[in-house]
């Protein structure tokens, strides 16, 4: 007997798998346990992770949109002090009565922003400095069409030298067709992001 088996649905790491051979008179004999490893491939599927092409000049990278909402006063800024590559992005709000600002990917059909799978988990990931906590936001695309908010991960720590932040999602909700995700900010500071995956 075989069985496929989707490993993107299983976290990577050790698991063990039995079978059970049942009989019409109701009588079941498990096998011995049998330990497989998984090991899923990490593809990025983010566009432009490490934000260098920007092919209309206007600062802000291919694939990637800045948004956010409330009262704040904000300074977005390409800069050349980049994790990796030539290029990073810079959020600095300088002041905040409500809401926040963020780099997401574009939230399109897919051009942009990367296919999920529904009941599938993804590691978010992205390289930062900041002078405040922050975290990602995520956005899900539901299969009519319409970009709603989703989630928001456990804050990361400031830091003035780059670090990785990761996040890996709760079960992708059933009939979500895409995903976009990035660090925000939601008081007075500076966050730079780059090398998203």
């Amino acid at each position: 007997y075989s069985l496929s088996w989707n490993t993107t649905t299983a976290t990577n790491g050790t698991h063990t798998l039995t079978a059970v051979a049942r009989d019409a008179a109701g009588n079941a004999t498990t096998s011995s346990a049998v330990t497989v490893t998984v090991s899923n491939l990490s593809l990025n599927l983010v566009s432009n992770p490490s934000l260098e092409t920007d092919s209309n000049s206007d600062g802000i990278p291919d694939c990637w949109l800045r948004g956010g909402y409330g009262t704040n006063t904000f300074v977005w800024t390409r800069v050349t002090s980049a994790h990796s590559g030539r290029y990073a992005q810079s959020l600095q709000i300088t002041s905040r009565t409500s809401g926040d600002r963020k780099l997401v990917q574009t939230q399109d059909s897919g051009t942009c922003a990367p296919a999920v799978t529904p009941g599938a988990r993804y590691t978010l990931s992205t390289w930062y400095t900041s002078t405040v906590p922050t975290a990602f936001v995520v956005f899900y695309r539901t299969s009519a069409g319409a970009w709603r908010y989703w989630t928001t991960s456990p804050g990361v720590a400031a830091t003035t030298n780059w670090s990785q932040a990761i996040y890996t999602t709760p079960a992708i909700p059933a009939g979500a067709t895409h995903l976009s995700f990035g660090l925000y900010l939601a008081t007075v500071g500076t966050l730079v992001t780059d090398d998203y995956s």
